[in-house]
C-alpha cells in the first residue's frame, strides 16, 4: 500500500497524501473526497 494519513491538528482535519501523483489521485478520490463530503454535511455523491 501506499502511505495515507488522516488525524486532526485542534478542530481541523488534516489528511497526508503519498508523493506519487497517481496515487494522491487515487486516495484523494477514494478517501479524502468521502471524508470531506461526510465532514461537511453533504453525505456521499453517487454516480447517475
Amino acid at each position: 500500500g501506499k502511505p495515507f494519513v488522516y488525524g486532526h491538528l485542534g478542530k481541523v482535519p488534516v489528511f497526508g497524501l503519498p508523493g506519487n501523483p497517481v496515487s494522491s489521485a487515487i486516495i484523494f478520490l477514494k478517501l479524502v473526497k468521502p471524508a470531506l463530503e461526510l465532514l461537511s454535511g453533504q453525505g456521499p455523491q453517487r454516480a447517475v
